[in-house]
């Protein structure tokens, strides 16, 4: 099972709600295959090295975009990728409590209690 939730990615030219792998290794906010991206008219905003899980080095090109997520919009900065699926990072998750369930298959997302008053 791979966990899943829906992200709706906002860019120059188009907005696109679409579902995305929930990646608790992938440190930074989303990440997009090349062809959605484009699409979108997302603005490239800079160029940096990431360290993958198996410690190889890989230069990448950043994009600015919006996403509304939990009914919330931000600005975030956006990955491209080769592969055929959306990835979220826990930079998008970091104000949220995130439950999986693998013996039922489930994924709840939900904002965090951390703050609010009760």
């Amino acid at each position: 099972m791979k966990p899943r939730t829906t992200v709706e990615v906002i860019g120059s030219r188009a907005t696109l709600k679409l579902p995305a792998i929930i990646d608790t290794g992938f440190s930074d906010e989303v990440c997009l295959p090349i062809d959605i991206a484009v699409g979108l008219g997302l603005e490239l905003v800079n160029r940096q090295k990431f360290v993958l899980a198996d410690g190889s080095v890989r230069g990448e090109l950043v994009f600015a975009g919006r996403v509304r997520f939990l009914n919330k919009e931000r600005e975030v900065e956006i990955l491209l990728t080769d592969l055929d699926e959306a990835l979220i990072g826990v930079g998008l998750l970091e104000d949220c409590r995130l439950t999986i369930d693998f013996g039922k298959g489930t994924v709840d997302v939900k904002p965090s209690r951390r703050g609010s008053k009760r």
